[in-house]
């Protein structure tokens, strides 16, 4: 029988399952597609957060899943200036990131001798040329960062840019659920983020060394920014995008957020007012989560119906997530309605039910 030779370049970490990024080709938008009004600290694209801090009424954009992407992606998230900061606050700061938890960061081998050097790449589109920043930082140890720059060379063009960051010897990452690192392509930072020369390998807290030489794209109303393709990945060298089905994204993303949807959930009277619901999840959320719901809510129970007008719920921590299961408790406090009889069946409906357990 014949043997095959192996090519040694496929033997690496980097082939399967390299890229460390969620949804970094913009597939996925559980909340929806387009925020307007964006002004301060959110959540908008699954796993994508925008980050404005330090400002007041200025610098307000819109942010939205897009069809303009560059061959071989359908999507991307784009944002457009609506209010423009033509002068910026001393603190203010602009930046679209991705957040990390540290138990997925534990091949980056920080804060050791082994410590892997990470190479980011991505496509870029923005009506503003110029100067860019692109930055880690450690939300383990006191913040320690690294900063590189790129330049946006053509307006409204595709490009692609990869970025190698040294592997950091100093500063463990923790093994668990919480945010251990964030990742910011930067787009604005005020006097306080600047003038110090930029922090181009691994140090302490250094304000001043993050956004050296960063372009205000705030400055203008109408600029436009776009990122797809995002791919953060083990190495010094940048390798071919690393596509997964739409099911796979969207199962990662669910660990973070969840919108349930409309249903029945059965359940039982807790005492004369609230009633206990299960939720099944197909994933198991990161933490217990925040939740909010809209719409209708009903309650059957033994006696009759009743519409809950109250949004007050809470997720019942001994039970959520509990030994990896998929599911967790509800509680839904009925207005003090009462006429429940406790340990009583009941049945809750809700037409909207969302499950917030990000970073």
């Amino acid at each position: 029988m014949a043997l095959s030779k192996v090519n040694p370049s496929l033997v690496s970490q980097n082939h399967g399952r390299r890229n460390m990024f969620h949804n970094g080709e913009m597939q996925i938008s559980t909340k929806g597609t387009s925020f307007t009004g964006v002004q301060a600290p959110a959540y908008c694209l699954d796993r994508w957060h925008s980050q404005i801090s330090g400002v007041t009424s200025k610098g307000i954009c819109t942010i939205t899943q897009d069809s303009d992407a560059p061959v071989g992606f359908s999507k991307s998230l784009k944002v457009a200036v609506t209010t423009a900061d033509t002068s910026l606050d001393a603190w203010a700061e602009y930046a679209i990131q991705q957040r990390f938890e540290g138990q997925d960061l534990q091949r980056l081998c920080k804060g050791t001798s082994s410590a892997k050097d990470v190479t980011i790449s991505f496509w870029v589109k923005s009506s503003l040329t110029g100067t860019y920043i692109l930055e880690m930082l450690d939300d383990d140890n006191s913040s320690r960062h690294i900063n590189k720059s790129y330049t946006i060379n053509s307006a409204n063009t595709w490009e692609y840019k990869s970025i190698t960051f040294p592997g950091d010897t100093s500063g463990v990452l923790d093994d668990d659920t919480a945010k251990s690192m964030t990742v910011s392509w930067d787009l604005a930072g005020g006097s306080n983020f600047q003038g110090g020369g930029l922090q181009t390998s691994w140090g302490s807290l250094s304000q001043t060394k993050r956004q050296d030489g960063q372009v205000n794209f705030f400055a203008t109303s109408g600029n436009t920014f776009l990122i797809t393709g995002c791919q953060m990945e083990i190495g010094d060298t940048a390798t071919q995008y690393e596509h997964r089905t739409y099911a796979e994204e969207k199962h990662i993303c669910a660990r973070y957020y969840v919108h349930v949807g409309s249903g029945h959930f059965a359940g039982y009277q807790n005492g004369v007012n609230n009633a206990v619901c299960t939720i099944p999840l197909v994933t198991p959320l990161r933490v217990n989560p925040t939740i909010t719901v809209s719409g209708t809510r009903h309650i059957w129970r033994h006696n009759g119906f009743n519409t809950i007008s109250s949004s007050t719920v809470t997720a019942s921590s001994a039970n959520f997530n509990n030994n990896g299961k998929h599911r967790f408790s509800l509680e839904i406090n009925t207005d003090g309605g009462g006429g429940g009889v406790n340990g009583y069946v009941a049945c809750v409906y809700y037409s909207g039910l969302y499950l917030d357990a990000e970073l």
